[in-house]
């Protein structure tokens, strides 16, 4: 794995409305990966990425399919979505040449993995309550189906993402695996 780039990020702004009984606790800094998708950028768990491949030509095509989850990859004798957040939400895409392995444990299921397309090294960023905010309507919009909240990094509103509600919010894995078993 490439070295990690390690940020601090002061807080410009708080919640409103957040009321804090521990301040020592609530200001604490915690790690996540920022992730750059085309123009878009955003925030995950350390515990969500599972591995990252610095390819994207070990993928295959899926018919008939959402250009934004129309591939797959096998890894560790797992089959996943590919899905390109830029493409689902028409952001300007940059090439993608990385494979950010996902992965989180659903309740009756296990373990799921899926795959994110990104423009860039997944780097680690420091958060905390501080750099929590309140996007803007269009924002929270754009994101409303698989962000957990918003913070305030520099200048952007980045959402953080819950990788189970990305992948199962637009049914991209239920989409891929049914699909597959039609034309099988």
């Amino acid at each position: 794995m490439k070295a990690e780039n390690m940020n601090t990020i002061n807080a410009s702004s708080t919640r409103p409305g957040s009321t804090k009984a521990n301040p020592t606790k609530a200001n604490q800094a915690i790690e996540a990966w920022l992730l750059e998708c085309g123009s878009l950028r955003l925030l995950v768990s350390p515990n969500n990425i599972q591995h990252v491949i610095e390819s994207t030509d070990k993928y295959f095509h899926v018919p008939m399919m959402p250009a934004h989850c129309n591939s797959m990859l096998v890894w560790q004798q797992h089959v996943m979505p590919v899905v390109n957040v830029a493409v689902w939400l028409n952001a300007a895409s940059t090439s993608c040449q990385y494979s950010c392995i996902m992965g989180w444990q659903d309740i009756d299921r296990g373990n799921e993995y899926g795959v994110l397309m990104t423009s860039a090294f997944p780097q680690r960023v420091k958060i905390s309550d501080s750099n929590c905010v309140t996007p803007s309507a269009e924002v929270a919009e754009c994101w409303q189906q698989c962000a957990l909240c918003f913070v305030q990094l520099g200048n952007d509103v980045i959402p953080i993402i819950d990788p189970a509600r990305l992948f199962g919010a637009s049914q991209f894995a239920n989409e891929t695996s049914s699909h597959i078993k039609n034309i099988a």
